[in-house]
C-alpha cells in the first residue's frame, strides 16, 4: 500500500509541478505560458494522461482514507495530523478549479 501511495503521489506531484511551472512562466509572458501549456496538454489532456492523473488523484485520496480508517487511535504526531488535515482539504479546493478549466 505504501508503494502505491508513493507512485500515485509522484504522478500527482509531476502534474502539480508542471502546472505551477506554467503559472510561473506568466512572469515572463503569456505567450511563454501558452507554448508550455500546449506542450503539456499533449500528455495531460490525452486519454492515457487523463487516466493516470485522475486515477492517481482518486487512488491517493482513497489510500489516505483507508490509512485513517485502519488507525486504532487518532493520537498522532503533530506533523502527521497536519499532513492528513491539509491533504483532506485539497479535493474540495480542486473541484471548482478542475470543473472550471477542464469541462468548460
Amino acid at each position: 500500500m505504501r508503494l502505491l501511495r508513493l507512485i500515485t503521489g509522484l504522478a500527482v506531484a509531476s502534474f502539480v509541478i508542471s502546472h505551477f511551472l506554467n503559472h510561473a512562466l506568466g512572469v515572463e509572458s503569456v505567450d511563454a505560458m501558452d507554448r508550455l501549456r500546449s506542450t503539456l496538454s499533449v500528455w495531460w489532456r490525452s486519454a492515457p494522461g487523463t487516466v493516470v492523473l485522475y486515477g492517481s488523484l482518486l487512488t491517493h485520496f482513497a489510500l489516505a482514507l483507508v490509512s485513517l480508517y485502519r488507525r486504532t487511535t487518532l493520537r498522532m504526531p503533530f506533523w502527521e495530523a497536519a499532513q492528513l488535515a491539509l491533504g483532506l482539504c485539497v479535493p474540495p479546493l480542486l473541484i471548482g478549479h478542475v470543473v472550471g478549466t477542464r469541462f468548460n
